[in-house]
């Protein structure tokens, strides 16, 4: 894989750094570009090559290419890559680890000042901007804003635009309320994420380095920069699944001397964030957890949000749900989910609670949750949990079974 020398461009309302970038295997040459707000423009740095090199690190790595850049990358960068990264990574993914070859590496100091986190307007990142605008110390309070089209909204730039442009509104209507500017990237390297045949065509596995190529990309611009933690520090381990399993890691070799990349609220798990948010009417009246696009483009589901801001039947919006039910704050949020959706899914999230909860860490802190609040369990939902789990325990033992027939049926 080859990546070229950074440039920058002015197109309209917006600024471009754009790095023409070959992959050698696919044969696919491409102008890969981050793009923000004119005001935004000077902050873009194409001294170096660094956003572009994380942004193209994994895809170079599951097709078994070196990367080669004609241009330098930040020193303390390229020891983390060369000597951790790219070696946690080819054990995560179970491939050779590659090599990274720059023109050279080179130490900037830019001096920034900015002090940022994402918002979309979940439980995490109402956390983070909640803590980081009253219960913090004065140089880690925020500054800004940010939303990124850096994977999220998936690989297809153009089908990215729409939902884009919908989040944008919603956390610029929220970013005024806390009159913090909000600042937007968009970018299109998700296009060398294609291969549906390996685990980074989806986002999770890739979620944290995707956001960090965005944060280098204004190393100008972001001196402090707060990525919501997905769970808490002890959930820490090697996944293919899910970056946020060592997001800690990844956060600490992606760090350089201008850009400090820190991990918030890793401990805090999800039910004790509601908690600290609930009772927050900004929150109340703008909470938004719908992973209802995501699910319907990805897994052919047909959620809707016909009656309210969040579709109230995705895992993501049930799991807030019956939250905030345990917790006795269900009606506050009334204005944000469809409360008659939730009670007709209720009984079945709770089933899906008693008989998953060992497995899922999500369903594990709602389990300890009914713990907590002395929840009285109904009877039809500790037998409908049972047969569930018996039914999949015949499943397993049939798949076994067939397995086993399949195996000595062909000696």
């Amino acid at each position: 894989m080859i990546i070229n020398k950074p440039y920058i461009e002015t197109r309209e309302d917006q600024t471009y750094l754009i790095s023409k970038i070959k992959d050698e295997v696919s044969n696919i040459e491409e102008d890969v570009f981050f793009a923000v707000p004119n005001e935004y423009g000077n902050y873009l740095c194409d001294e170096v090559a660094d956003a572009f090199v994380v942004a193209m690190l994994l895809p170079a790595l599951v097709s078994k290419q070196d990367i080669y850049i004609n241009a330098p990358i930040s020193e303390i960068l390229f020891y983390q890559i060369e000597n951790n990264l790219t070696y946690t990574l080819s054990k995560v993914f179970e491939k050779k680890p590659i090599k990274i070859i720059p023109k050279s590496t080179i130490t900037l100091n830019f001096n920034p000042t900015a002090v940022a986190t994402g918002f979309s307007g979940g439980i995490d990142s109402f956390t983070t901007v909640l803590q980081h605008t009253q219960d913090v110390t004065d140089n880690l309070i925020l500054t800004n804003l940010t939303l990124f089209n850096v994977g999220s909204y998936g690989n297809d730039y153009k089908k990215t635009q729409v939902t884009f442009a919908e989040d944008i509104k919603r956390a610029k209507s929220i970013s005024n309320i806390f009159g913090l500017p909000l600042l937007t990237i968009d970018s299109n390297f998700n296009l060398f994420y294609n291969n549906r045949e390996e685990k980074i065509f989806n986002f999770s596995p890739r979620s944290t380095m995707c956001l960090i190529a965005g944060v280098l990309s204004l190393q100008k611009f972001f001196k402090y920069y707060f990525i919501s933690s997905t769970g808490t520090i002890e959930d820490i381990k090697l996944s293919k699944h899910d970056q946020y399993y060592y997001e800690w890691l990844v956060t600490s070799f992606l760090s350089n001397n201008n850009s400090q990349i820190i991990i918030a609220n890793s401990d805090l798990n999800r039910v004790e964030k509601t908690k600290y948010i609930a009772d927050n009417k900004i929150v109340k009246n703008n909470l938004y957890v719908c992973a209802a696009d995501i699910y319907n483009e990805k897994h052919y589901t047909q959620y809707k949000k016909d009656t309210s801001p969040n579709c109230s039947e995705c895992i993501k919006c049930l799991r807030t749900l019956i939250t905030l039910d345990l917790l006795g704050k269900i009606e506050h949020y009334s204005n944000r989910f469809d409360l008659e959706k939730y009670r007709k899914h209720k009984d079945s999230i709770f089933i899906n609670v008693l008989a998953n909860y060992k497995k899922d860490h999500f369903l594990k802190e709602i389990h300890d949750l009914m713990i907590e609040t002395n929840y009285q369990i109904p009877k039809k939902y500790k037998i409908k949990a049972s047969l569930f789990k018996l039914r999949n325990r015949l499943a397993r033992i049939q798949l076994i079974r067939v397995i086993y027939r399949f195996i000595f049926r062909n000696k």
